[in-house]
């Protein structure tokens, strides 16, 4: 606890129970004089001057923030010294207040730290020595030379019982202590953790992520020697008995059908297994290996840990997974599997931005269904929709794996070919009509392509589409089931710049008639 708590709190609780011990004393002797046998005034104005020192002490302590420990150890002796004439005054060992020398060493123990309990009841034991030793050589007593050491002291052979006393005590009360701040330390540390655990799953947006955050918390944190992560897809006997029981924590043999836990944690003897829940659904089983031998109450403390660690992952998992799923249908065209259209613009984005690093030329093919229309109108969208379905796969089985293909919109599609000229791009594209013509469709479709390559034809995205817009509706204006290449060419033309300069900006020329003299689709 004392680790835990500010120094100025401790030392500002102290204080509060030295002026509770001083008002005590003056309530009882201003009350009930008779309990003060020897000296009630002398004891008033002791305890008087005793709680004024103090507090004066402890608001110049609060004041100045400058040595506190210093300042506390001599408020120690005082406390001392103050006692030791509490019990001159009302008769020595027999006194009623000699109860504070035990609540002084406590308090001392519990708010200060287990040394200066210790100091302080050996300290309080000296003074009662001194005190009785004083006696038998008349320095204390009735016949003390000095006024405020003269008491009607008695004081026997017990008082060395009761400097033991004190002593055994400090002691108790500092094993107490120790083992209280032991668990409040190690509560601590392990909610520390956890709230380090909680931020690291917190930023972790992939299920990759989660899980070697999870598999880093068990191994560094929590001491287990190997950790892994099974999905529900393994069927070894120790991760599917744990998904099947509704405990937190089961340790189990290693033997048995376990050919994942073989690979995983080969040669283990003993597993933790925790199935890790979200929204009432198993998505993955945590497996843990002890590692050395340790206490019981150690590793069941370490148990429990890992079981709300796993509990904790198991939500951030489920998260990363929906936000992974939610990305992917924000990318992904659902009929066909390819990626969209704003999936697309940001890859042509990219694959431009690299062509200008790179120099390297850019082919943009765009594919556009004949007479999908009519496919629809005599046959049904549900048809319509399977043609299309295997024109994507025609599409995709036909392209590079360097190729980026996508639905474009409708019955319209897009395939850019990086580092492809021309003239290559133009086998590419004839090899795509060829295998949409020859796929598996319902109904057989053919497609007209349309391809421009940047920078031969454009300079910048835009007209990079614009131009194979105008290849396509080339394409078809030709009669379809046919690719056409841009004839697009890049010029230069000159312009006044913002400041009266001369400024170039490339110039490409061509045809954007988007009209379709063919009909429809």
């Amino acid at each position: 606890m004392n680790a835990l708590v500010p120094l100025s709190t401790r030392l500002g609780a102290l204080q509060l129970v030295r002026t509770a011990m001083g008002m005590l004393v003056l309530g009882a002797t201003v009350l009930r004089p008779q309990l003060a046998e020897g000296s009630p005034r002398r004891l008033v104005v002791v305890t008087v001057a005793y709680v004024a020192a103090t507090g004066t002490a402890e608001l110049a302590r609060r004041w100045s923030g400058r040595r506190r420990l210093r300042l506390s150890s001599t408020l120690l002796l005082v406390d001392g010294v103050w006692l030791a004439l509490a019990l001159l005054y009302d008769g020595g060992a027999g006194s009623a207040f000699s109860v504070l020398l035990y609540v002084h060493v406590v308090a001392v123990t519990l708010l200060v730290s287990y040394r200066s309990g210790l100091e302080a009841a050996l300290w309080h034991g000296l003074l009662l020595f001194v005190a009785y030793y004083g006696q038998l050589a008349a320095v204390v007593g009735p016949d003390a030379p000095l006024a405020v050491l003269r008491a009607p002291v008695v004081l026997s052979d017990a008082t060395a019982i009761q400097a033991g006393g004190l002593l055994l005590v400090a002691i108790a009360a500092a094993l107490f202590a120790s083992v209280n701040e032991g668990a409040l330390r190690r509560h601590a540390i392990e909610l520390g953790a956890f709230a380090d655990l909680a931020d690291e799953l917190a930023a972790s947006q992939q299920p990759t992520a989660v899980v070697e955050a999870l598999v880093d918390h068990a191994t560094t944190v929590l001491g287990f020697q190997r950790t892994a992560v099974a999905d529900p897809s393994v069927t070894d006997e120790v991760v599917t008995a744990a998904g099947a029981e509704d405990v937190g924590v089961a340790r189990r043999s290693a033997a048995g059908a376990n050919p994942w836990l073989d690979a995983v944690l080969h040669g283990a003897d003993e597993v933790v297994a925790i199935p890790m829940v979200a929204g009432g659904q198993l998505v993955a089983t945590l497996v843990a290996e002890p590692g050395r031998r340790r206490r019981w109450r150690a590793a069941r403390r370490a148990d429990a840990a890992l079981a709300r660690s796993a509990a904790h992952a198991a939500l951030a998992l489920r998260g990363a997974a929906l936000l992974e799923e939610i990305e992917q249908l924000a990318r992904v065209d659902a009929l066909t599997g390819l990626p969209n259209r704003r999936a697309f613009e940001v890859d042509l984005q990219r694959e431009v931005d690299r062509s200008d690093r790179t120099r390297g030329p850019l082919t943009l093919a765009l594919i556009d269904v004949d007479h999908f229309k009519q496919v629809n109108d005599v046959h049904g969208h549900q048809v319509g929709d399977e043609v299309l379905q295997a024109v994507a796969t025609a599409i995709r089985d036909a392209v590079r794996d360097v190729d980026l293909e996508a639905r474009y919109g409708g019955e319209e599609f897009a395939v850019l070919l990086p580092d492809c000229p021309t003239v290559v791009s133009a086998t590419v594209a004839d090899r795509v009509r060829r295998a949409i013509s020859a796929a598996a469709s319902p109904v057989p479709v053919t497609a007209s392509i349309g391809i421009a390559t940047y920078p031969a034809n454009a300079t910048t995205l835009r007209a990079l589409v614009q131009a194979a817009d105008e290849a396509l509706y080339e394409s078809k204006r030709a009669g379809r089931d046919r690719c056409t290449a841009s004839r697009r060419t890049v010029g230069v033309e000159v312009e006044a710049g913002a400041h009266g300069e001369a400024a170039s900006r490339p110039r490409a020329s061509g045809r954007s008639d988007r009209g379709d003299p063919g009909g429809p689709g």
